[in-house]
């Protein structure tokens, strides 16, 4: 079987371009430095999350842990149906910013998940 093509978008640089103006945004430069002066906590709260075990289909204890993160961030959480977590916290504007992970895995279930950090780099399975 021979591999489907797929269109390449030739369009990166207008992409670039937006990526630029959301960035010059005070409120968006700002967090470069929460997320500094924040480091050394996120790196924690990602070894926990990745610890929880969340192959395909069986993401929820992984799912309240996000929402409970979430929450104590301020955020308004939803957990659906399948176990996607959605934080929200309103701002003055009507516009919006959507930032979407998976926190499931391709791991089998009982997979060892045994995360180790050198350096900067977190590193597991």
């Amino acid at each position: 079987m021979s591999p489907v093509s797929r269109p390449i978008s030739n369009d990166t640089s207008s992409l670039q371009q937006k990526i630029a103006e959301l960035a010059a945004f005070p409120a968006v430069s700002a967090l470069d430095g929460w997320f500094r002066e924040h480091e050394r906590q996120i790196s924690q709260w990602q070894i926990e999350v990745a610890t929880i075990p969340a192959p395909p289909f069986g993401e929820p204890a992984r799912s309240e842990w996000l929402a409970a993160k979430f929450r104590e961030l301020g955020l308004t959480t939803t957990v659906d149906a399948i176990g996607n977590v959605i934080g929200l916290r309103r701002g003055p504007e009507s516009e919006a910013i959507s930032i979407s992970a998976h926190i499931d895995t391709v791991f089998p279930a009982g997979t060892p998940l045994n995360i180790r950090q050198e350096g900067k780099q977190l590193l597991g399975p």
